[in-house]
């Protein structure tokens, strides 16, 4: 037992000496953006538009199958058990 409580007190001084603080200066979560004029900021305003409508257009497609889908798996469960 004496053991025990020996490794529980070294255990507990182990976590006193870590410090976080020092790890702060060495990891900075700060990013460097490149600086846009409007003509490029105007120019990726559009490329993102461009791609939020075609993700939109492709999960409107990919919902309406999953629906058709459903649908038909339902009817063709029903059709097996009525039918």
């Amino acid at each position: 037992m004496a053991q025990v409580i020996s490794s529980l007190k070294q255990n507990r001084t182990l976590l006193k000496k870590r410090k976080f603080k020092g790890l702060r200066k060495l990891y900075k979560n700060e990013v460097d953006f490149k600086k846009l004029n409007s003509k490029e900021r105007a120019i990726l305003k559009q490329k993102i538009k461009e791609q939020h409508q075609n993700n939109k257009s492709i999960e409107i497609i990919i919902y309406s199958l999953s629906i058709v889908a459903a649908f038909s798996i339902l009817y063709y469960i029903y059709w097996f058990i009525v039918g």
